[in-house]
C-alpha cells in the first residue's frame, strides 16, 4: 500500500488526497510492524506519517479529518 501511495504521489504530485492516502498507509503498516515487535521500523513509518499529517493539518485547517490525523500518530508514537 505504501509503495502504491508513493507511486501516486510521484505520478500526480502531492495532492491532499494522495498525501492523506500515504499517511494512512504508513499508519497501517506502522501498526502492523509495531504488533510484530519491529519497534524501530514502526517508529520510522509512524514518524513519517506524522510529518505528513502535520503538513496536511496546517495546510487544510478547515477539514476536520486532516486536523485529527496528527493526534492519532502522536498517540501511537
Amino acid at each position: 500500500m505504501v509503495t502504491i501511495a508513493r507511486g501516486v504521489i510521484q505520478a500526480q504530485g502531492e495532492t491532499p488526497e494522495a498525501l492523506r492516502d500515504l499517511s494512512v498507509s504508513l499508519r497501517n503498516l506502522g501498526t502492523l510492524e509495531q504488533a510484530a515487535g519491529h519497534t524501530q521500523t514502526a517508529k520510522d513509518l509512524l514518524q513519517e506519517g506524522l510529518e505528513i499529517a502535520e503538513r496536511l493539518a496546517a495546510t487544510l485547517a478547515d477539514h476536520v479529518d486532516y486536523l485529527e490525523l496528527p493526534a492519532w500518530f502522536r498517540q501511537r508514537l
